[in-house]
């Protein structure tokens, strides 16, 4: 137990600072007036500013918060792996996001950031978390990751 809370207390930090790529690159794309049409819809800007989240985030999560795992050596095959979790991510952020806007009705800058950077992003880390420690960076028990300290990792 003590395991797994050192990963997930990783996990959200690593994930708070893609957090912030990730709402700052939305912004940046709806908000300015200047900004062309495409970027500015609001389904394309999360899309685009998710997809460089995850780059940072499978940096860092691989090479620090999942470090110990040894149940697969990383390479294309796990950021494969990751960036399907993400983008299964990805995708019930988008619907939170599209439903607030497009079924609701709810279409301003801050109902888009509500539902796509609140409540979707909050239900998507929790589904990524999971996922990511199951199938992206598994344990392999004959090797005793799952037994490490936490004050070692």
């Amino acid at each position: 137990m003590p395991h797994l809370v050192t990963e997930a207390g990783k996990y959200l930090l690593v994930g708070a600072v893609g957090y912030v790529i990730d709402v700052a690159i939305f912004n940046a794309f709806i908000l300015p007036p200047w900004m062309p049409e495409p970027f500015r819809e609001p389904i394309m800007a999360k899309t685009i500013s998710t997809i460089l989240a995850i780059i940072f985030t499978y940096a860092i999560n691989s090479r620090w918060t999942f470090r110990r795992r040894t149940g697969r050596k990383p390479g294309l095959v796990q950021f494969l792996l990751f960036a399907i979790v993400n983008v299964l991510g990805l995708l019930i952020s988008v619907a939170c996001l599209w439903l607030s806007h497009y079924v609701f009705g709810f279409t301003s800058a801050l109902a888009d950031n509500i539902s796509a950077n609140l409540f979707g992003v909050g239900l998507a880390t929790i589904f990524r978390f999971f996922a990511s420690r199951i199938f992206v960076f598994p344990s392999d028990k004959s090797h005793g990751a799952d037994n490490i300290p936490a004050d070692l990792v």
